[in-house]
């Protein structure tokens, strides 16, 4: 086993933990991005935890998009049965 070995070994450990690229990059040394990426191994685990978060964030994008349209149509709502001085979302 050389060195080399055992840093190869050390950033697949470190990105199987979801450690950053970039925090990765300084632990070993790389002045550049593009030296670490040589080591980069994507495990199959890895693209599918990655794919969850893309799923994820996107479930919570949905829902927040749906959240702000409920809360237009409320506002839509109350304007119509109270005086503007009386709405119900006012802050």
């Amino acid at each position: 086993m050389h060195l080399a070995d055992l840093r190869h070994e050390a950033w697949s450990r470190y990105s199987d933990a979801d450690v950053p690229l970039a925090h990765v990059s300084k632990m070993l040394g790389h002045a550049d991005l593009s030296t670490t990426t040589r080591y980069l191994n994507v495990t199959e685990e890895a693209l599918r935890r990655a794919v969850k978060k893309l799923e994820t964030s996107a479930e919570f994008a949905k829902s927040l998009q749906s959240t702000e349209k409920a809360k237009v149509e409320i506002e839509k709502t109350s304007d119509e049965f109270l005086p503007p001085s009386r709405s119900l979302l006012t802050n």
